[in-house]
């Protein structure tokens, strides 16, 4: 029984047939995003040499699929398999989209603090197909701000005046 764990800094494109061959859990983190091609198949399924992964009757269990990363695109007509048939048992496929932003602010040092925003999201285009015994699919998008200001003494009174054309008249 062959595993995959695959750990990524930046975006993974999977294109063709992933599995086959024994290989039962597959795992695959990015900081970025998946990206799944039109007509890739990522398969946990256990068929005979040669049989087709949709149909095929299965030989032993499946095994686990687990993607994560900050977004999740399937692409069109593109599989994720882990069902099983023939008295075995189906994988579970879990599918997680992540994105978190956590920092505090130090007075002037982070660019654009305020607009900064979390996006994490998963999308299945046309005939995508996905098959398992557990198939979780959940995105999170957390942004955490804060202003430590105890190192700053606000309290003191004002003495520079800055004036500047706001409303450019």
């Amino acid at each position: 029984e062959d595993s995959l764990e695959l750990n990524v800094t930046g975006n993974v494109i999977l294109e063709g047939f992933i599995g086959g061959f024994g290989l039962k859990n597959i795992t695959i983190n990015a900081t970025g995003s998946i990206i799944i091609l039109k007509d890739t198949t990522i398969s946990s399924r256990q068929v005979a040499s040669g049989a087709d992964h949709w149909a095929g009757l299965s030989t032993a269990d499946s095994g686990n699929i687990t993607l994560t990363a900050n977004s999740i695109e399937v692409g069109q007509s593109a599989n994720i398999l882990a069902h099983a048939d023939n008295g075995f048992a189906a994988g579970n496929i879990t599918l997680t989209a992540e994105d978190r932003y956590d920092r505090s602010w130090g007075f002037l040092t982070i660019e654009n603090f305020r607009w900064i925003e979390t996006d994490a999201a998963i999308d299945f285009a046309m005939d995508s197909r996905i098959t398992g015994n557990d198939i979780n699919v959940g995105a999170t998008a957390v942004t955490l701000k804060s202003a430590a200001l105890d190192s700053v003494d606000f309290s003191t009174p004002t003495r520079a005046v800055l004036f500047g054309d706001t409303d450019g008249d």
